[in-house]
C-alpha cells in the first residue's frame, strides 16, 4: 500500500472474544478472524489497529477499533455465554472457571497492589516507587501462580473477609509477605465450614451473601470432570446453571469491590479509594 492510499476503519463485530477479534473487510466483505497473540501481536485492547484482509485475492488494508476494555475475567464470562448459546458446553465450563481464577488474582492485585500504590505518599522518587511496586507485584505473582482453584479461593476469601486497608506500599509488602509466606499453609487448608462461619459474622449483608456463593460454587468440580481423562460432557441444564451462577456472582462482586480493568486502577482517583 502506498502512502497515498487511504485506509478504511471498521468497528469490530460483537463476537469479539478473549482470544480473537472479528472484522468484515470493507472491500470484499470477507469475515476475518484475527488471533490476538498471533495475528495482532499484542494482548492489549485494540484501538485503530492496522490489519490486512485474509482473502488472498483481496489483501485490503484497513483499521479496526471498538474492542472491549473489560477486565479479562469479564471477557471470559461473556465468552462462556457465547459458548453456551453455541452448545459448546465443555468450553463454556472451562471459560467460566478460568474467569473465576482470573477474578481472584485481579482482586488481589487491586487490593494489595494498585490501591496501596495510589494511596502511597512518600518522598521516594517515581522511579524508586515503580521499582518497589514491580518487586512487590513479582512477589505476589510468584506466590500465587502455582495455586489451584481451591487454595486461590481460600486466599481471596481471607483477604475479602479481612478487609484490611493498606495505605502504603510498605504495608502492602508486609501484608503479602504474611499471607503468602507465614500464613499460606493455614489459609490453603482451612475448612470451608469454618470460612462460612466467619463470613456469616460480617456486618454487611451484600458481601456476606456473595462470599457465601463463592464458597458454594461447584464450577471447579465441573471443570475437573471436563478436563480429566473422563472428558465429561456436561448437559445444557448443568452448564447453564453453573455459568449463570458464576456470572451473577462475579459481576456483583466486581460492583461491590469497585473493580475495573488494570489501566483504570493504575490511575484511580484518590477520592475513590
Amino acid at each position: 500500500m502506498t502512502s497515498n492510499q487511504s485506509r478504511s476503519s471498521v468497528r469490530l463485530e460483537l463476537e469479539t472474544s478473549y482470544e480473537n477479534v472479528v472484522a468484515l473487510c470493507p472491500k470484499c466483505t470477507r469475515r476475518n478472524v484475527y488471533n490476538r497473540a498471533s495475528d495482532i501481536g499484542h494482548l492489549r485492547a485494540i484501538d485503530n489497529q492496522g490489519v490486512v484482509c485474509q482473502d488472498d485475492d483481496c489483501g485490503a488494508h484497513f483499521d479496526i477499533y471498538g474492542d472491549f476494555i473489560n477486565a479479562p475475567y469479564e471477557i471470559l464470562l461473556l465468552d462462556s455465554r457465547t459458548f453456551l448459546k453455541e452448545k459448546r458446553y465443555m468450553q463454556a465450563v472451562l471459560s467460566a472457571t478460568t474467569a473465576y481464577e482470573l477474578f481472584f488474582i485481579h482482586f488481589l492485585r487491586v487490593q494489595l497492589l494498585y490501591r496501596p500504590l495510589r494511596r502511597h505518599n512518600d518522598s521516594d522518587s517515581d522511579s524508586d516507587v515503580d521499582e518497589w511496586f514491580n518487586a512487590i507485584a513479582s512477589s505476589l505473582h510468584d506466590e500465587t501462580i502455582r495455586l489451584t482453584f481451591c487454595p486461590m479461593r481460600n486466599l481471596f476469601l481471607h483477604v475479602a473477609i479481612d478487609q484490611k486497608r493498606l495505605e502504603t506500599l510498605a504495608m502492602a509488602e508486609e501484608y503479602i509477605k504474611v499471607i503468602c509466606n507465614d500464613k499460606i499453609k493455614a489459609i490453603k487448608s482451612r475448612r470451608m465450614e469454618d470460612i462460612r462461619a466467619e463470613i456469616k459474622c460480617l456486618p454487611d449483608a451484600p458481601p456476606r451473601s456473595l462470599l457465601l456463593r463463592v464458597c458454594d460454587t461447584n464450577i471447579a468440580d465441573l471443570r475437573n470432570g471436563v478436563v480429566h481423562k473422563t472428558a465429561y460432557r456436561p448437559s445444557l441444564s448443568e452448564t447453564k446453571a453453573a455459568v449463570e451462577d458464576v456470572s451473577q456472582t462475579l459481576f456483583q462482586l466486581s460492583e461491590h469491590f469497585r473493580l475495573k480493568n488494570d489501566d483504570y486502577h493504575l490511575n484511580e482517583r484518590l477520592e475513590h479509594l
